[in-house]
């Protein structure tokens, strides 16, 4: 094998917005990084990582809470936000020129026992976004840049962390800040290093229409409108959106991600908070197809969801009663106007993905190995990914 001389002061695994965020973190605060990247399939060339696939939208506060305790507070939290808003518009992205009235957001009542939550999501189309993330690998001047697969970590001493690359290549750290999404979730399993409780799992369904009128009325209120009921929420609102599916759990999970301004059609998730993660996931693994990934799906008319035994037995009784439920809280409120058919596609899932950082830290159980992005558990989506990479970088250095 061929070890790398040099012993790096902070490795990052993961070029995604996350690691983009914690590169440029770490060059501010006078540290040379070593950033490792492969890349995902289907995906440009380009740093990034899944960002193009995520939705594209950065929802400020109160989106993110759960960040909060480690910065210290709400006011801190908003300050953050206003502070990677004028960073983004600063390298040339004019749609991050927001209000602090905007950043700030709020959360209201619209009925009984439905909360919406008020916040503003700024939105990427395909192009803005790729724009974004080619800014924020321009604005590296001195991260040292390793396109490949990390294929394991090992803790060799306190200060002294390995990665394995594909070619067989050993790279050296006194910190890691790993931020590769699920593979990250991957290398740290492989490490040793041990998973958190995290925050329960979401289970649901996307709704996929042919034109943008079902979901008007949602998109009047935001970009991204998020409604709450009972542990029930909206998700991933896409008006124009496209419907994207990607591998998960051996399943093909249907996304949806910002389209451009002239496609016509729409979706939104609803999600079900369920408290028990691992007792969900090895229930779902037991659906999981064994084959070639299959997207599945059904139909619904106006408030009739025609469930499929087979998306009621994989989701569950519960999940299917809370859905039919809000769905109707939905219509009767005016937020949503169902037409007499559309495509209704199953799993969705979020918070799904192993959690690996502390209850009030970035840090991991592990010395010096920190965990950025969706596998640090304390909240989701592309402006929390952007935060936790430069807060991992902070706790990394400090």
């Amino acid at each position: 094998m061929n070890v790398r001389s040099d012993h790096h002061e902070l490795v990052i695994v993961g070029g995604g917005l996350a690691g983009l965020m914690a590169a440029a973190q770490a060059e501010a605060l006078g540290v040379t990084p070593l950033l490792i990247d492969n890349g995902i399939q289907g995906a440009h060339q380009g740093l990034g990582g899944f960002a193009p696939f995520s939705g594209a939208k950065f929802s400020l506060f109160p989106a993110g809470r759960g960040l909060s305790p480690l910065v210290g507070g709400d006011g801190e939290l908003i300050r953050r936000y206003a502070k990677i808003c004028r960073e983004f518009t600063q390298i040339g992205l004019s749609e991050f020129n927001v209000s602090d009235r905007q950043i700030a957001g709020q959360e209201t009542e619209m009925a009984v026992g439905l909360a919406h939550r008020n916040y503003h999501s700024i939105l990427l189309s395909p192009r803005r976004i790729d724009a974004l993330l080619a800014a924020l690998t321009r604005r590296l001047k001195r991260t040292r840049i390793i396109r490949a697969r990390a294929k394991q970590i090992a803790i060799k001493t306190e200060s002294r962390i390995i990665a394995v690359l594909e070619s067989g290549e050993i790279v050296c750290g006194r910190s890691f800040i790993i931020a590769a999404g699920r593979l990250g979730g991957e290398l740290l399993t492989m490490a040793g290093v041990t998973e958190t409780h995290g925050k329960g799992i979401e289970i649901g369904v996307r709704f996929g229409f042919d034109t943008r009128s079902p979901v008007a009325n949602l998109r009047k209120l935001g970009p991204d409108a998020k409604f709450m009921a009972d542990g029930t929420r909206t998700f991933c609102l896409n008006s124009p959106g496209k419907i994207f599916h990607y591998p998960g759990l051996g399943f093909s999970l249907p996304g949806g991600i910002v389209a451009e301004a002239d496609w016509p059609q729409s979706n939104v998730g609803i999600l079900c908070r369920l408290p028990n993660r691992k007792v969900e996931l090895e229930r779902l693994l037991q659906f999981a197809p064994t084959g070639k990934l299959e997207a599945f799906s059904f139909n619904g008319s106006k408030t009739d969801l025609e469930w499929t035994a087979h998306a009621a037995d994989l989701l569950g009784p519960d999940v299917v009663s809370r859905i039919n439920s809000f769905i109707h809280t939905l219509v009767e409120s005016g937020l949503i106007d169902l037409p007499s058919r559309y495509r209704v596609h199953y799993p969705l899932l979020d918070w799904h993905w192993p959690v690996f950082s502390l209850t009030d830290r970035l840090a991991t159980a592990a010395p010096r190995i920190f965990a950025a992005g969706d596998s640090s558990g304390h909240a989701r989506g592309l402006m929390q990914a952007a935060l936790t990479g430069e807060l991992a970088v902070e706790e990394a250095l400090s």
